[in-house]
């Protein structure tokens, strides 16, 4: 949709329509075309050496393919399945196949390292929710570290 703000040229900005209640979120690079927002970067000599600690995130695709930094002393594992009642073995399939259409998860047919195993509840509305049960993988995760400011 071409867009064009406070005498900004005009762009063609991208919209995904969605089907849910939430603000309107407009992505970086439209509001840097529309000059709603600038960046302001710094670069020294030992930035050019260490990896980005975060790929941008421009796209949809770029989100999907979100990188999760692991700590390569800690090994794989592979989590057993749970046990889940047959009569919820079809309302699983159903919402497991719901997921795949809505790109909300993929079909992994390629051997992979870790695998962690599938939990399931009810919801109020009696529909079922389908989770994983990472614990596991989030020992394993390295994660950035926040001074936190006392007052």
């Amino acid at each position: 949709m071409p867009c064009k703000y406070n005498g900004t040229d005009w762009h063609n900005s991208v919209f995904y329509i969605v089907d849910v209640q939430v603000p309107a979120v407009l992505g970086l690079p439209s509001l840097e075309q529309l000059k709603l927002v600038t960046l302001h970067c710094t670069i020294t000599k030992e930035d050019i050496h260490q990896p980005p600690a975060a790929a941008p995130v421009n796209t949809i695709k770029d989100l999907m393919q979100m990188h999760l930094p692991l700590n390569k002393s800690i090994s794989p594992r592979i989590d057993a399945p749970r046990k889940t009642p047959i009569a919820l073995k079809d309302k699983i399939k159903q919402e497991l196949d719901n997921m795949v259409e809505n790109n909300i998860i993929r079909k992994v047919t390629e051997p992979t390292d870790w695998v962690s195993s599938l939990a399931n509840s009810h919801k109020k509305d009696g529909s079922l929710r389908i989770c994983l049960d990472p614990r596991h993988l989030n020992t394993t995760l390295k994660r950035p570290h926040h001074a936190i400011p006392t007052v």
